[in-house]
Formats: C-alpha cells, structure tokens, sequence
C-alpha cells in the first residue's frame, strides 16, 4: 500500500519517536520547545541522517528555499524519504488525534 523508507532512516524515526527526547504537540510540525509532531521528529532525523540539508525556521521546516511546510513534511523530503503523501496524510491525522508516538511508531514499523 505505502511505500518502503530507506531502512536506516526508519530505524533512526522509529527510536526517536520511541525516546523520550521529544514531547507530543499537533497541528504544527513543531514548536519552540521540543514539542514535535511525528513528521516534526523526522525532520529532526532526516537532519541528523544527512538526508535533508533543511533548516528550521519556526515551527516550519525548509527542505529547500522554495519547499517548506508548517504542518506536513515538505514535499522533496517526503520523496527523498520514500514517504507517500497517503502515508504523511495518515501520520498527521493520527498525530493530531492524540495517538502516543509508540504507536505511531508500531504503524510505521509494520506499513512503511
């Protein structure tokens, strides 16, 4: 259905969704603390896994001067991250619904 993410990404998402270095905010990707949404955390990731040479400005993430978003991971990172826009759309509701990143993080493990 989805789909697959580059394996050493998804191992990287899945243990910082499972740590407890971010805390859980919606409607945004992040705030000014360490709130992050689900895809806040993989932008954090893909930075760190030097698969995006974005920058934070706010609470949107800039993956190049002309693709940014506030609430969804941008679009040339979700394609460089091998994450399907159905994916982002069904991360961000489950996000946004409350639904704990250890969850979220079981989903991913088992559909992308």
């Amino acid at each position: 259905m989805f789909d697959k993410l580059d394996k050493k990404f998804k191992r990287a998402w899945l243990k910082a969704l499972r740590s407890n270095e971010f805390y859980q905010v919606s409607n945004k990707l992040r705030n000014e603390q360490e709130g992050r949404c689900c895809l806040g955390v993989a932008c954090d990731v893909a930075l760190r896994e030097g698969k995006s040479k974005g920058q934070w400005s706010g609470s949107y993430f800039v993956h190049t001067s002309y693709d940014d978003s506030r609430v969804t991971v941008p679009y040339g990172l979700a394609v460089d991250l091998h994450l399907s826009i159905e994916a982002a759309d069904t991360l961000t509701r489950k996000n946004d619904a409350g639904v704990p990143f250890d969850r979220i993080a079981n989903w991913i493990s088992r559909n992308l």
